[in-house]
């Protein structure tokens, strides 16, 4: 099952306001683009965190 924008939002308990920044800025898990949705894998974003963690992925 694919993440909309409302699951990550309650998965990083951000406004949908920063994540649609995050894409504007190329920052932050890829999404899908499914018609004119955004859509993210729960894998890719966990993946994602596991970058941050490590210190590979660039901080905003």
């Amino acid at each position: 099952m694919l993440w909309d924008i409302d699951d990550m939002c309650r998965f990083f308990k951000v406004p949908k306001y920063t994540v649609y920044e995050w894409q504007k800025k190329a920052y932050g898990p890829r999404p899908i683009r499914v018609g004119r949705h955004l859509r993210w894998n729960p894998r890719t974003v966990w993946a994602w965190v596991a970058e941050l963690e490590a210190g590979t992925s660039q901080p905003e």
